[in-house]
């Protein structure tokens, strides 16, 4: 029998997934682009949150060049958009952060038992005193949210950013 370690295997499954990521047309303008290979990314890894959760985890870290496609499709908008070196590559730590924050907290395990019915904000419900924390109240009287509105809207939030902070606009 053949021994593959372990990390061998999980990069292979991240590398797969983001292989994976259907590409954007490059005809597209660069933030058009730019919302959909991230909407893509996050699509890709939100169906297979457990190698999402191996990535964030930093137990797998594909280096090949399939894996890296992604990710030269954000900056590659981003340097089109006028993003230098810097800038570039802070906007692509918030890209990630938007992409793999999300699917992390989708993928959050908490060492305490749950308390029953108590999913989301909901469990701090109980917890929160509207006169100490007014506006984390008015969050937990929303109740649950759906992770995919969550996720568009912060992309919308994230793009229209960088496309007011890009040098060569929109």
């Amino acid at each position: 029998m053949t021994r593959v370690p372990k990390t061998d295997l999980l990069d292979a499954l991240a590398e797969a997934v983001f292989a994976s990521v259907e590409r954007a047309d490059p005809g597209l303008p660069w933030a058009e682009r730019l919302r959909i290979t991230v909407r893509n990314l996050y699509g890709e890894f939100s169906r297979h949150l457990s190698v999402s959760k191996a990535v964030v985890g930093d137990q797998a870290n594909p280096t090949s060049e399939a894996a890296q496609r992604p990710t030269e499709e954000v900056l590659e908008a981003l340097f089109e958009a006028g993003f230098g070196g810097k800038a570039a590559r802070q906007a692509l730590i918030a890209v990630h952060g938007l992409v793999f924050g999300t699917l992390a907290l989708a993928t959050s395990e908490y060492t305490t038992p749950p308390r029953p019915a108590a999913d989301g904000l909901e469990a701090f419900r109980p917890v929160v005193d509207p006169a100490w924390l007014p506006h984390f109240a008015r969050l937990t009287a929303l109740g649950d949210s759906d992770p995919a509105e969550d996720f568009e809207r912060a992309l919308d939030l994230l793009i229209t950013g960088l496309v007011t902070a890009a040098p060569n606009g929109a």
